[in-house]
């Protein structure tokens, strides 16, 4: 497996032969395929959908966390939330890189939110994230939870039709009708 070869590190190669004698997610090294100057890392699911790429040469903890976060994605792409949410939980208190932590702990939420249809297991999450990570552009994603989009659209040049929630209210009636669909 020419992955392999990229990294000089035990817990890498070993996760790497692990997940591909188990069938695994594929993590596909694209280095000779489109002849870049660096590791370029596509991870697929079983059904071969890209779940995550990242490229250029990481440290190994970084590599093994980005691959985590990947997997984590994939599990909550195929509905298995509590597994997701129990790798992303991992990521963030890994001691992960901050990009990295912040990005598990936005997914973390959206796991958390799945797992108990509850507005309030989102709330914790990112707003945890929110505190944390305050400058990150994950926190920014996070900061969502008080705005509306009209049933019937917005207008991209008229920030009037998006409307800001009266918080707990508003939030509680999304809650109601995402359980009621479910």
């Amino acid at each position: 497996m020419k992955t392999l070869t990229w990294y000089d590190n035990d817990s890498v190669a070993a996760a790497l032969v692990n997940a591909h004698q188990r069938q695994r997610p594929i993590l596909l090294d694209l280095w000779d395929t489109v002849h870049m100057w660096h590791p370029h890392f596509v991870l697929f699911d079983d059904r071969l959908k890209e779940v995550r790429r990242f490229v250029g040469y990481l440290p190994p903890t970084t590599f093994m966390t980005q691959i985590t976060v990947g997997v984590g994605l994939l599990h909550l792409y195929h509905r298995r939330f509590s597994q997701a949410h129990t790798l992303l939980n991992a990521v963030r208190t890994s001691g992960a890189p901050s990009n990295l932590a912040a990005e598990a702990m936005y997914w973390e939420g959206v796991a958390a939110y799945r797992i108990h249809r509850s507005i309030d297991a989102l709330r914790s999450v990112w707003g945890e994230l929110r505190a944390a990570f305050a400058d990150t552009d994950w926190a920014e994603r996070a900061d969502c939870l008080n705005v509306s989009i009209p049933d019937e659209g917005f207008d991209l040049h008229d920030p009037t039709t998006i409307r800001i929630l009266e918080c707990d209210a508003a939030l509680r009636a999304l809650e109601v009708s995402a359980n009621s669909v479910s």
